[in-house]
């Protein structure tokens, strides 16, 4: 977001509908959300939802396939 300030505006509203209207535990959340932030370029994203994803437990194993399941999708394109 610090490269894409309107961005902002978006990811308040995608956490307000995602929190308060999901069955989805908060680790899930989290790994959709480093998705996400791979998708958009948004190194300063995806740090800040690792690092949340880290302190919620989330195997180390499932945040790297977050992160290069979809990069490697995109070299496939």
């Amino acid at each position: 977001m610090k490269d894409n300030p309107e961005i902002l505006i978006s990811k308040v509203l995608y956490n307000n509908a995602i929190k308060e209207s999901s069955s989805l535990d908060e680790r899930t959340i989290e790994l959709i959300s480093i998705a996400v932030s791979v998708a958009i370029r948004c190194s300063h994203c995806m740090r800040l939802h690792i690092r949340t994803a880290s302190k919620l437990g989330v195997p180390d194993d499932q945040i790297a396939a977050a992160v290069f399941h979809l990069r490697f999708s995109e070299q496939e394109q």
